[in-house]
């Protein structure tokens, strides 16, 4: 990228630079354009463009201020398609924007980027061409992703066409259909999947970023453009939406209800966000922990993309110092170390899923291992990425065992060693009645003899034989049968595999939940 381009600016003056994409009547034509540094004060109206930064390789030549620059193929295609006729369109685009050499550039616009949303006048998220060779990529093209579009905007405008015809086709296929049920063909279901499941901007974190801080967002192929508010519209509308079933291999269930769960995610997202920025009673403040929580089942490229994309969506992180430069180590450490000074407590290391791995796999608790980034930190530091198997560790707030609070703030020697003081009480090991063995996917009784075999899928009834005798569901009066506590042994058996708390955060059961969950799973009459 041509560095003389990315003159210097004042970061304290909340300066930025905006891409001018000249107009033209010619779409093979090379694409041009122009950068200027502005402020806010000047009233340039702008849009934001955001994409999925995915992992191909490919390049596209363009032109700036006479200069050439390569820019990813993504972006190229993107430019091509959202250029005007005949008048220039003002776009802040971050590859062209941002000086991708300058590490102290790129660490202000992490956060600088929540001024930049606030203030553009749109996000146009580009969903793009499948752009990875054949053969290596499930990806939709985009004139799949364009049909499913034109469908769901369809769906949300309730077309009387499209209705009646979904209508009768379930009245045709289904025996007596519940009223009002809607039926898609199979070449439907396929366009809905290749637009709400298929592209890769709903496994983007920036582009999730991007939806949630965005005032207008437009869902943007070659060929369709999209508001997201017939999209929230249709959410808001959840009774309707169930109302567009599919037939699939476990039978008739909610086609678009079931494929629009990361949708209604990040939908979800964005209203929270109105009610912070707004400053609502409803909900004024964000964790952090909370939001990353939200996304945290997102494969990421980088490990430190939850926390950089997440922060511009939480209230309590004005403390943490952002550089680039730091590794994936480096930022947990800081991070970890910052909620510990700031709640007194190590709840950040014992509870919620931030799990620390002291190596590249871990233990499933199923007898297999489950490969897990490699991430060079201190043992203590939280693991603050994707993992694909959480549990709660419960510290001295569900129990009460010990002070609630520690000594702050906390001392770290050389950024490795955490200093604390307490008390080793040992090892909590596996209660074994019998001789069991762990292992994936085999049958409940070893056909070589030999050790009994605990299938995953079947782990709480095996774990029910640990603990009780399988012969307790034997009983007519199981769900009555008094444990030595002065409950039910089932509700005395699942009171201990949840460790008699709920998450996250990890706190008692009360006697209210605990009802609740007995009514739930149909284990009441106590």
């Amino acid at each position: 990228m041509a560095q003389e381009l990315y003159t210097r600016f004042d970061l304290l003056l909340q300066q930025y630079r905006l891409f001018t994409l000249s107009p033209s009547d010619d779409k093979n034509s090379p694409i041009e354009g122009s950068i200027r540094t502005r402020n806010f004060n000047d009233g340039t109206p702008f849009e934001v463009l955001s994409y999925a930064r995915e992992s191909s390789k490919l390049m596209n030549l363009i032109y700036i201020d006479q200069e050439t620059v390569l820019v990813p193929a993504n972006v190229g295609a993107a430019l091509r398609r959202l250029r005007y006729r005949n008048e220039p369109r003002h776009l802040w685009v971050d590859f062209i924007c941002v000086g991708q050499r300058s590490l102290s550039e790129r660490s202000f616009y992490i956060r600088f980027m929540k001024t930049i949303l606030r203030k553009c006048v749109r996000v146009l998220v580009w969903f793009g061409p499948n752009l990875t060779p054949p053969g290596e990529s499930s990806t939709a093209s985009e004139e799949d992703v364009g049909r499913g579009l034109q469908l769901i905007e369809r769906i949300c405008n309730k077309d009387p066409s499209l209705l009646q015809d979904l209508e009768k086709r379930a009245a045709d296929v289904i025996f007596e259909p519940e009223p009002g049920m809607r039926l898609v063909t199979q070449e439907q279901q396929q366009d809905l999947e290749n637009a709400l499941q298929s592209p890769p901007i709903w496994k983007d974190l920036w582009t999730i970023r991007d939806i949630c801080l965005a005032p207008q967002v437009h869902l943007v192929t070659g060929s369709h453009v999209l508001d997201w508010a017939k999209i929230e519209g249709l959410l808001g509308d959840g009774s309707y939406a169930k109302s567009i079933c599919g037939l699939t291999y476990h039978g008739l269930v909610s086609i678009l209800f079931r494929m629009m769960e990361m949708v209604a995610r990040i939908d979800h997202q964005r209203q929270t966000m109105r009610n912070v920025l707004a400053g609502s009673e409803a909900q004024s403040e964000q964790s952090l922990l909370a939001v990353m929580g939200q996304f945290r089942s997102v494969e990421t490229a980088d490990s430190r993309d939850l926390t950089y994309s997440m922060i511009n969506l939480a209230t309590d992180m004005d403390d943490l110092r952002i550089d680039c430069g730091d590794s994936p180590g480096r930022l947990f450490s800081n991070l970890t170390e910052l909620l510990i000074n700031r709640d007194e407590n190590l709840d950040v290391i014992y509870q919620g899923p931030w799990r620390s791995f002291p190596a590249d796999t871990f233990d499933s608790g199923y007898g297999y291992s489950i490969s897990s980034p490699t991430v060079e930190k201190p043992s203590w530091a939280a693991n603050f990425q994707k993992s694909p198997h959480g549990r709660l560790f419960p510290s001295n707030c569900p129990y009460k065992a010990g002070r609630p609070s520690c000594e702050v703030p906390c001392r770290v020697i050389d950024g490795k060693v955490l200093v604390a003081k307490g008390v080793k009480l040992g090892r909590v090991g596996k209660i074994k009645q019998s001789d069991y063995d762990y292992q994936k996917g085999m049958d409940w009784i070893n056909p070589e003899g030999g050790p009994r075999v605990m299938r995953k899928d079947s782990l709480p009834m095996e774990y029910l034989d640990l603990y009780l005798d399988r012969a307790v569901l034997m009983e007519s009066d199981a769900t009555t049968q008094e444990y030595v506590t002065g409950e039910s042994c089932l509700r005395a058996f699942w009171r201990t595999l949840v460790m008699d708390c709920g998450s996250p955060p990890t706190i008692r059961l009360t006697a209210r939940q605990i009802e609740s969950e007995d009514a739930i799973s149909g284990l009441g009459g106590y």
